[in-house]
Formats: structure tokens, sequence, C-alpha cells
């Protein structure tokens, strides 16, 4: 059985092809984006201040009302046995807006969904329908273009054809699928799965939560709440219904180089009402074609490919290029703030950092989507001493996603590089244990 590691792809552990396929997505509609877990997974984000919130890096102090509204929300979630919203999406980069979608949402337990979803006054282009056992998307008119395949297999393949998975509720995460319906959507700021009892991935980096005012949205009296999650890299703004105790208005706010902003505006928002099971059911129609997405690894560089240089600004105030490491063997690890499994990796890392410190290993970190100062603190809270490189200028952008990704944005991305300087071994990814990267290490010699 393969084993899967954890991949941000947020706006978390979702995948974008660059940053230019990014700013030209809604006018060409040709390539899909997965965001990193940033969310933008949405990933690309500056240091504005949105809606009267606190600062980027002013993690929010809970107070006892805003606790109380939304362990409401939670728990009305958790009791219902089905819920149907209408939910009007955009988001954008430092005000330029990336994309907007229309989705329909209903949602049945356990473990029962459907999303229809459709670029703003558009027709459907994408459907998810999860009917307890497999998970299907498919595309009644053309299926998008991903950034990781070819032109010509897309043109292949592009009609009649689905994606399957098998249900695993431990994974059962219909936010990260909102970017394959090809709507123009990413990570969507409400979690849809925690109807069915999912626990999001930036859980753990929940920072607090507050009681903001009240307002009306579209004559509906509600409560807003704001929340933060890793130190204020992220922000949550949502207006809560008091008639339902579920959000009609949804602001979310990430910080790195950029500041994305993503909105979701709720409406024909229905609790416990009688859907039938049929909703839920799909079959493939005849001629249609099973589609499996080219795998990610594609994007890696093959062992044996020289390592490109670089000299980039370095979190000491320096530069560090990587030739300054000829001769002995180097970790190259492409992360963000935002990334779970990133934030996970990082003290293995370190644990070898200071296990071959002055020895042939140099653990080398590359940020260069994260604002500096965020990124600074960041790694001084987490005790983190092996050289790290934080720049994101455009030349240090087109390091990461186009020489050591090609055309991608996944984290963290893990290069073993040679003596001579030449790629021995690339991953996504981490997971615990794993002995490939230590069986490279030793085929090296480094024990």
């Amino acid at each position: 059985m393969v084993k899967l590691r954890a991949i941000s792809s947020d706006p978390s552990c979702l995948l974008f092809a660059s940053l230019r396929e990014m700013e030209c997505l809604m006018k060409a509609r040709a390539r899909l984006l997965f965001l990193s877990c940033l969310f933008l997974g949405t990933t690309l984000i500056g240091s504005e201040k949105v809606d009267g919130q606190d600062a980027a890096g002013s993690p929010i102090v809970s107070d006892a009302q805003g606790k109380a509204i939304l362990e409401r929300m939670l728990d009305t979630l958790k009791k219902a046995e089905t819920m149907s919203y209408q939910c009007a999406y955009q988001w954008a980069s430092d005000g330029q807006v990336l994309g907007k979608a229309e989705i329909d949402i209903w949602l049945k337990k356990p473990y029962l969904a459907r999303m229809e979803a459709k670029p703003a006054g558009g027709q459907i282009t994408g459907v998810l329908v999860a009917d307890g056992k497999q998970l299907w998307i498919y595309w009644p008119q053309e299926r998008p273009y991903y950034s990781m395949e070819q032109p010509e297999d897309h043109a292949r393949s592009n009609k009649q054809v689905y994606m399957r998975e098998t249900i695993d509720p431990k994974k059962f995460s219909l936010s990260h699928k909102a970017p394959h319906l090809g709507a123009g959507a990413s990570m969507l700021v409400h979690q849809p799965s925690r109807f069915h009892g999912y626990v999001d991935s930036l859980q753990p980096y929940f920072d607090g939560v507050r009681l903001a005012g009240t307002e009306s949205v579209e004559g509906e009296e509600c409560d807003v709440i704001e929340t933060s999650y890793a130190k204020g890299q992220r922000y949550h703004r949502i207006w809560v219904a008091r008639q339902d105790h579920l959000p009609r208005l949804l602001k979310e706010t990430i910080y790195t180089t950029k500041t994305i902003t993503v909105e979701e505006r709720w409406s024909k928002v229905n609790l416990n009402a009688v859907i039938p099971d049929e909703k839920f059911v799909w079959q493939p129609p005849p001629g249609w074609k099973e589609w499996r997405m080219p795998s990610i690894e594609t994007a890696l560089l093959p062992p044996g490919t020289p390592a490109v240089d670089f000299t980039f600004n370095s979190a000491d105030g320096g530069k560090i290029s990587l030739s300054d490491y000829k001769g002995k063997v180097v970790w190259l690890v492409f992360w963000r703030i935002g990334c779970p499994p990133c934030r996970v990796e990082f003290p293995y890392l370190e644990k070898l950092h200071r296990q071959h410190r002055g020895q042939d290993l140099v653990i080398l970190g590359f940020n260069s989507v994260d604002d500096t100062e965020l990124t600074k603190e960041f790694l001084k809270q987490q005790e983190i001493t092996f050289p790290n490189i934080l720049d994101s200028s455009p030349a240090a952008q087109k390091i990461n996603l186009e020489t050591y990704q090609r055309g991608l944005f996944a984290v963290p991305l893990n290069y073993i590089i040679d003596r001579e300087g030449k790629i021995a071994y690339g991953w996504y990814g981490y997971e615990k244990d794993d002995p490939r990267p230590q069986e490279h290490l030793k085929k090296l010699g480094i024990k």
C-alpha cells in the first residue's frame, strides 16, 4: 500500500502553477490552480489591515463571548442531520480579483455531499458527489487544465471524464476539492466537512476568538467574531446569524508577501430540511472514462540533474549561495509559514542540523513567499538555527516556482544535493519515519 506524505495545499495542501499563471487564471480560465496551505492552501499575502482586524503577526486573544458563539456554531453543525446553502465566493491578491464563483452545497450525514460550482454568472463547470463510500468529481463541459500535465494530454482527455476516490473520514476535506471544480475558486474559508466531523489541519495553530460586534447581513442580525491562526498569519472574520447560529458572511485574510483575501457570502441556508438520498448518487454515463491526475512528483528534478546555483538574502541579514556549500551534502527544503507539514518537519530538520553542524551535511531552508519579519519571528519562536533564505524577490520566486518545481508550488519540497552539486533525491511532503531520506543520506556517507 502506498503511504501518503503530508503536503500543504491550502490555499493548504493545494498547488498553484506560478504567480504569472495565477494572475491570468480568470482571463484564460485554462489552468487550474491549487493553492498551498496557506490556502491558498492560498499563499500569496502581505501586511495590510482589513476590516479593523489586528495587523499581521498579532494573534487574537480569546474572550468568553466570542468563544461561546464559535462553540455554538460548531455544535449546531455537529448536531445537524442535513444542511444546504449557496455560496458566492471571491478571492483576491493585493486587491486584484483572481476569481469569482457560485457554489451550491448540500450536506447529509454520514459523509454525503454534493457541490455544484460555476463562475459567477456562468454555467456549471464541475460537480462533486460523495455517496458515503466514493467521492466523484465530474465536469459537464470540459475538464480543467492542470499545470503538471502536458497540453496534448489535456486535449486527449478533457471531455466525458471523471475522478473518483474512496472516502477516508480522516481526509474528507471538501474545501480542498473546491479548486478541482474549475469555477475559479480556491479553498473555501468555511470547511464544509466540519459538518461531517472533519478536523481542519489548521486547528492545532488556532490562536483565539473574540466578539467584534453585531451587524446585519441581508436583513439578518449577526454576531461578528474574529479568529486568528499561526500567531496572526491568518485571520477569519465571521458573521454568525443569531437565528440559526450559522455563518452568513466569512472573510479570510492571509499574510505573506502579498495580502490574499477570500470572501464567502451565504444565502438560502437550510438546516435539517429533507434532502433525498438521490441527491448524493452519481454513476458515469455510458462512454465516460475515469481520469487520474498526473502525479505531483512529475514536477521534481530527476536525480543527476545539476542543482542550479542561486544567491539570495538570508535570515541573518546576509547572503547565501548554494555554491557556498560545494563539497558538502545539502538538504534543501522549500517551505512557508502557513504550511502545517512544514511546521511538523522543521523540528526534525533542526535535530539533523544540530547533529551534523560543522560536518558534511547542511540543512538549508528556502522561503520566497512569506513576509520577512513574520518569518524571522517564526524561526525565532521555533528555535530554528539552520540557515534559511528569506527572499521574496521575483528572482527568488522564479528559482522556487519554476526552476526547482518546474511550474508548480507545493510545500514542503525537499531535495538532497550531493557533493558534486547534483540532485540525489527529491520528494514532496513530510512523513514521519520515512526511511528514504536517511537511505539516500547514507549512500552519500551521512550517518
